[in-house]
């Protein structure tokens, strides 16, 4: 949907620590980008484009400003 080529597998411990990105995502934390993991920083501790632009996308469907995702949201008022 944003272009992003994406591949899902069981990967191990090392593959994340040579990461250039990383984040979390759900309901409580949203898009959080991981910035360390044991004494290994990831991105020098910083969020990369592709979770910005995840980030970003994710908080304009959350405030209701992507009408393509309109129907995902529920308000209350």
């Amino acid at each position: 949907d944003r272009g992003i080529e994406v591949e899902q597998k069981k990967i191990s411990v090392e593959e994340l620590k040579s990461a250039d990105e990383l984040f979390f995502s759900g309901t409580a934390a949203e898009i959080q980008a991981i910035g360390k993991i044991d004494d290994t920083l990831i991105n020098d501790n910083h969020a990369g484009d592709i979770t910005k632009k995840i980030k970003e996308a994710y908080k304009k469907i959350l405030h209701g400003e992507d009408e393509k995702y309109i129907d995902w949201l529920s308000f209350v008022g």
